[in-house]
């Protein structure tokens, strides 16, 4: 076997190597993890106020990657409470004034998108996840 022949075998394992790497830490326990949470009892006409915080196992702060966090459809909310995603503290915020009383069930769908900057911002598309988990506001 000549040299560049051993450096062009080299070469390929090395690459591939690496994108094993990439598909394993891509897998292994690295989904986003929404938390199991019992709100509190919101009452017709008074303010409401719930943070719901979610883990992110991929997150690194580098200057090269970054995320984009999207809440999907989260279903049907009491009448007068809204919810927001904060993707700098990685939180989901449910506030507002219900203006009826009930037991409401929903779903959160959270979604995170991996993005490195440089080569066109390519999304990578192996580590992007999703996150489901139900949830329940009763309004007295």
């Amino acid at each position: 076997m000549t040299n560049i022949s051993r450096f062009i075998a080299i070469a390929l394992i090395m690459l591939s190597l690496t994108s094993c790497k990439d598909i394993l830490l891509c897998s292994i326990d690295s989904f986003p993890k929404l938390p199991e949470k019992s709100f509190n009892e919101a009452c017709v006409n008074t303010k409401y106020s719930e943070k719901l915080y979610f883990e992110d196992p991929k997150y690194k702060d580098t200057d090269n990657d970054y995320y984009i966090y999207d809440l999907g459809d989260v279903g049907i909310l009491p009448k007068g409470i809204y919810c927001t995603l904060y993707d700098t503290d990685k939180s989901i915020t449910f506030d507002g004034t219900p203006s009826e009383k009930g037991s409401f069930t929903f779903t959160v769908n959270l979604k995170i998108k991996h993005v490195t900057k440089g080569l066109g911002d390519d999304e990578d598309e192996i580590c992007n996840s999703t996150a489901s988990h139900s949830y329940t506001i009763v309004v007295k």
